[in-house]
């Protein structure tokens, strides 16, 4: 699973390098999706909200912030997620 995740995670990565940024979105929650754990989730969950704060879609990336603090408060990504809620 961790793995699966890492590889959707590149594609994201990519389709960011690219300027696909909806297909960015797409990846990286898919990512964050097929391995639900404190590691990759949270991480790819941020990623997805960096593509969409850059996009100027401050509620979506405010979501994501929150399920990052809230889902995963243990994470790396938390303390970030925190800061960018307030």
């Amino acid at each position: 699973e961790i793995i699966d995740a890492q590889n959707i995670g590149l594609l994201g990565d990519i389709a960011v390098e690219k300027g696909n940024y909806a297909e960015a979105v797409e990846l990286f929650e898919e990512a964050a999706e097929v391995s639900e754990n404190g590691y990759t989730a949270p991480y790819y969950l941020y990623k997805k909200a960096l593509v969409h704060a850059a996009l100027n879609e401050t509620a979506e990336a405010q979501e994501c912030y929150k399920t990052i603090s809230e889902k995963y408060p243990n994470s790396l990504e938390a303390r970030e997620a925190t800061k960018m809620l307030y």
